[in-house]
């Protein structure tokens, strides 16, 4: 029989051994931003223009996925099921691969102005929470990164309170103006 004190080590020790492999059954959670071109609700799928030349075909479902969401960047959301609005301005959260994107839930972006960008890092201040874009041209751009910020990086979406960018990375940022001071809506990690 086991001691009690070894009993509850070998407890703790198997659950957390579980949580894991529960949490690897679980998708990413990936963004994509641009318009929305097209709604087709008979074969359940949105279409994305993307950059205003790529458009991008996601299948919507209302099946329960189990995902890694985060609520900051889910809050405002709209599922995708029930999104209804052709033209506007969004991100488009999603799960799947390379040419299988299942679309989660869309956030509209509003009407703009919106800004864009792409380009290296040049520098990340930390406390002001400021990342500096340099562009293929050598223009700068600065943008601050709010808490409420998208970030699509290879590992997933993340939050802009989350997001440590380094220097030398590629992204692309798409900002609006915002009490003088340009605040990136969406970063995408290239």
């Amino acid at each position: 029989m086991l001691r009690p004190p070894f009993r509850c080590c070998l407890i703790l020790a198997a659950s957390l051994l579980g949580w894991p492999i529960k949490s690897a059954a679980q998708e990413v959670v990936h963004a994509a931003i641009g318009t929305v071109t097209a709604i087709d609700s008979a074969a359940k799928t949105i279409t994305l223009l993307q950059s205003g030349i790529k458009d991008q075909l996601f299948k919507v479902t209302s099946a329960s996925v189990p995902v890694d969401f985060d609520k900051r960047m889910s809050d405002g959301s709209q599922p995708a099921a029930t999104f209804q609005t052709t033209g506007a301005f969004v991100v488009v959260f999603y799960v799947g691969g390379e040419d299988n994107h299942t679309a989660l839930a869309l956030k509209s972006l509003g009407i703009g102005p919106f800004a864009s960008a792409t380009g290296k890092v040049t520098n990340w201040d930390r406390h002001r929470q400021a990342i500096t874009v340099t562009d293929s041209q050598g223009a700068i751009h600065q943008f601050r990164i709010a808490p409420e910020t998208i970030v699509d990086t290879g590992m997933g979406s993340v939050d802009g309170a989350r997001y440590q960018p380094r220097k030398g990375d590629q992204v692309g940022v798409v900002s609006e103006v915002e009490n003088g001071e340009s605040t990136a809506l969406f970063v995408q990690s290239m």
